[in-house]
């Protein structure tokens, strides 16, 4: 367990909290665990903004029309409850630093990666307003960088009629800051405005034209969504293809950092005119390795590491354990928002390995005992091969059996780091799938081996032979 602010951190709904992330007035973020052990960020909103049923309500309406945004510069939203108590919102987990982070760490963004980002948000809008769905909150601190590409997360809660916007004054349209409802239109303002910050390190002044740092390419473009009005303001499907259009040139270096603070993370068209000659070739975006893939990849990975058990049953089971140690002691780590694992991190990791040996064992004594026994049916199974089988069983179980998550979350965690666009994803993946594959052509075809342990083999295969005689 972890703690916040003096408090164990436990159970949300069906999610297990983990970590503290951030905190502002929309409610406080935690990173979890979904009951299949995947990453998810979990969001607990203010009792102060779903004070009554109604608000409720609109809170669930709001939840359904959110899952059904599907974009890779949006985080997928998941589950949510609005009737617990606190409320809460359940998104896929995004391992990336806010756009505020980033700009005040490396300073303002430049060229393709400047187009990148406002592209990125702009399709991100696209499919939050095509689901019938409102941001609210879209602003630096709302904006995750992962691999250059922006993800847009933590969408602003459902206000009640007349509430007043929660978002960074700084961030939202006039209409906002004046007390009426966000619309997509306060969204697109919202867009322009982060898009000045990405640019400048500083948010608009107000509405009206951006600074005059802000590439002149882009400049129509960010006129036309930062203007007072919300009816003279494009649609975000416009944006898309104005942005698409603008040529702001090669990556550049990063201008020194900002030296005034940046927003923090936890407080932290009708024909748009444009300018600049056209992309022939513009820049897609790379796609973030998803969760289905990192579970796939992470399955091949158990595969293989149970098929070379196979095969060397003692060897391998060794050096499975001492795998499955390490990936549990990452996974401590990663569980507590640590950059690398302590000395506790590796204490605890032994202490859950040790108490998941003995499961593990039983499957691998259950297995080799079902397919011994098997004679009894006139099916006749190698003792020597039924033990290398149970060892490759028990090993599977270590890593991937129900309960036990950490090893298997750990692997998928890795693999979303190290894959992040498709020609990745398919180097790795063909990589896993072809030793895959020849390790378990291994498993068929070769003998096992209980090297160096040679006794202990004849030892398992002698009692599994009388084992045999005595069934058939």
């Amino acid at each position: 367990m972890n703690q916040r602010s003096g408090e164990l951190i436990g159970r949300i709904g069906p999610y297990r909290a983990l970590a503290r992330v951030r905190a502002d007035r929309t409610g406080v973020v935690y990173r979890g665990t979904d009951p299949a052990g995947r990453d998810v960020a979990i969001r607990e909103l203010p009792p102060e903004l779903v004070a009554g049923d109604a608000e409720r309500r609109r809170l669930a309406e709001e939840i359904a029309v959110l899952r059904r945004v599907l974009s890779p510069h949006a985080a997928d939203v998941l589950d949510g409850d609005a009737h617990a108590e606190p409320p809460y919102v359940v998104t896929r987990y995004v391992p990336g630093r806010s756009l505020a982070t980033a700009v005040a760490g490396k300073g303002p963004l430049r060229g393709a990666a400047l187009r990148r980002l406002a592209l990125g948000l702009a399709r991100a809008l696209t499919a939050v307003h095509e689901a019938g769905a409102v941001h609210r909150d879209l602003r630096p601190g709302t904006v995750l960088m992962v691999g250059g590409e922006p993800v847009v997360a933590d969408f602003g809660p459902v206000p009640a009629p007349g509430a007043a916007g929660v978002g960074e004054p700084a961030y939202q349209a006039p209409e906002v800051v004046a007390g009426e409802i966000a619309t997509a239109a306060s969204d697109v303002y919202a867009w322009a405005a982060t898009v000045v910050f990405a640019a400048t390190g500083r948010p608009p002044a107000g509405a009206g034209a951006p600074p005059e740092e802000v590439p002149e390419p882009l400049r129509p473009v960010l006129t036309a969504a930062l203007a007072p009005e919300a009816t003279a303001r494009p649609a975000a499907s416009a944006l898309v293809e104005a942005v698409a259009a603008v040529d702001l040139g090669p990556p550049e270096e990063p201008a020194a950092p900002v030296v005034q603070a940046a927003p923090r993370d936890d407080t932290d068209v009708p024909a748009v005119p444009r300018s600049g000659r056209p992309s022939p070739t513009p820049t897609a975006p790379r796609v973030e390795l998803g969760p289905a893939w990192s579970r796939l990849l992470a399955a091949l990975t158990v595969v293989l590491v149970a098929a070379a058990v196979i095969v060397v049953p003692a060897a391998g089971a060794a050096a499975a354990v001492l795998g499955a140690v390490v990936l549990r002691t990452l996974d401590s780590a990663a569980a507590r928002g640590a950059a690398s694992p302590g000395p506790g991190d590796a204490g605890r990791a032994l202490l859950r390995t040790a108490l998941t040996l003995p499961y593990a064992a039983a499957v691998a004594v259950a297995v080799t005992v079902a397919l011994v026994a098997m004679v009894a049916v006139d099916v006749h199974a190698a003792p020597l091969w039924a033990c290398a089988w149970g060892a490759g069983a028990g090993v599977a179980a270590l890593w991937a059996a129900p309960g036990i998550g950490a090893p298997r979350r750990q692997l998928e965690r890795m693999f979303a780091r190290l894959a992040p666009d498709p020609r990745r994803i398919v180097l790795v993946g063909t990589a896993l799938g072809a030793l895959a594959f020849l390790t378990v052509v291994g498993t068929v075809s070769l003998t096992p081996s209980f090297a160096p342990l040679y006794g202990l083999q004849n030892t398992l295969v002698a009692a599994l032979e009388r084992l045999q005689n005595a069934l058939s």
